[in-house]
């Protein structure tokens, strides 16, 4: 991470730094990341294994 040997991630951009926002491409580009589509993939099948009606609650709410 701080080698001055290594070469910068193709995906790195030094015009995001001090940045107080996001630009709208990298919004874009992070919300529908393959990543974030696979992960969301994964927890709408997951939660067809545990239908909520056999999830017990305890009294805080907590699962």
């Amino acid at each position: 991470m701080f080698n001055k040997f290594l070469e910068n991630q193709p995906s790195f951009s030094e015009n995001r730094l001090e940045k107080q926002n996001i630009s709208l491409v990298d919004f874009i580009n992070v919300t529908f990341s393959s990543d974030m589509l696979l992960a969301s993939k994964e927890t709408i099948v997951d939660s067809q294994k545990n239908p909520p009606d056999s999830i017990s609650y305890e009294e805080s709410g907590f699962i």
